[in-house]
């Protein structure tokens, strides 16, 4: 009895693995549509059920105190370039990590209610992140901008903030 008890949940495991690869694999057909539908088939998005489609870039320029604007630079870390060894030894990924974090949770909806949008903890975070940067050069005010780019597109800016007094 024991035998054919094995037999049967070995049997259905490997035909769920099996429906569960061709599924992920993109190749449904009516029995996998089926043991989809009952929820027997995973989806193989445990650690990003919302893929991320585009990069994030976060810029920052400062005013001097004669009136001149500096041009766009790109906050460190942002835009390092990942050796195939990060993924032994990363110590910066924090760091990216929570600027990510943070930029991704802009609430974007609200920024015609400028007010409560420059009070968000997000737009604090980041504006407290840039006002933190070392500056050599005497700057009274900085700025900030969130870019987006996805490959063969041109980058575009999803928000610029005004200028605040460092």
């Amino acid at each position: 009895m024991s035998a054919v008890v094995d037999a049967v949940v070995i049997t259905a495991a490997g035909v769920l693995l099996t429906v569960t690869v061709l599924h992920n694999a993109g190749r449904n057909g009516a029995v996998v549509n089926a043991l989809h539908a009952v929820g027997l088939v995973p989806q193989w998005t445990f650690f990003a059920p919302v893929p991320g489609t585009q990069n994030l870039y976060l810029l920052y320029r400062d005013v001097y105190p004669d009136g001149e604007v500096s041009a766009w630079r790109v906050v460190d870390q942002m835009d390092t370039y990942r050796s195939p060894w990060t993924c032994l030894w990363n110590p910066s990924r924090r760091l990216r990590k929570a600027l990510h974090d943070v930029v991704t949770r802009l609430p974007y909806d609200q920024a015609e209610h400028t007010e409560l949008f420059k009070l968000s903890t997000p737009y604090l975070l980041i504006l407290n992140h840039i006002a933190g940067i070392p500056r050599l050069d005497g700057a009274v005010a900085t700025g900030f901008m969130i870019m987006g780019s996805r490959p063969n597109e041109p980058a575009r800016m999803a928000f610029c903030s005004e200028l605040h007094r460092l």
